[in-house]
């Protein structure tokens, strides 16, 4: 048997619990239960998979120019953010965006901006820190 984790969300958490059962026993059940699908079920599940992927992970869809065009809009609010003197949690950019903390990660990465690990104010995250101005500026500039 090989052992996976995977994190749970605190509404899965709170379900769990209320089951009375341990996390590993609902998910094995889960597992089963999709492995034991009708196979128009498991078609549907594996077309919905894959539209997924095509619009969320190709380069080639117009989700990549929207996010493109995000990223812009993003790197603007986190500079202005900076130049207050104020150091932003990765999640709090993602929140007001709507988006997902890897999504930010991921479309600024390729532009050399990654956030630090560090604790603010007691706070520990994935901070961007206001040693990042100069490279975020330079990153707007090139848009």
């Amino acid at each position: 048997m090989k052992h996976t984790s995977i994190r749970l969300s605190e509404e899965h958490i709170t379900r769990i619990e209320e089951t009375g059962q341990s996390p590993t026993a609902i998910i094995k059940k889960a597992l089963d239960a999709y492995f034991n699908l009708p196979d128009e079920a498991t078609d549907l599940v594996r077309r919905l998979i894959t539209e997924h992927v095509e619009m969320y992970h190709d380069m080639r869809t117009p989700y990549k120019h929207n996010m493109s065009t995000d990223i812009k809009a993003i790197l603007e609010y986190i500079s202005s953010e900076l130049e207050a003197g104020r150091e932003l949690l990765l999640s709090d950019i993602a929140a007001r965006f709507g988006l997902s903390t890897q999504a930010i990660a991921k479309s600024l990465s390729p532009h050399g901006i990654r956030t630090k690990e560090t604790k603010r104010a007691g706070v520990p995250g994935r901070y961007f820190t206001l040693d990042m101005k100069d490279m975020i500026a330079k990153t707007l500039s090139m848009l």
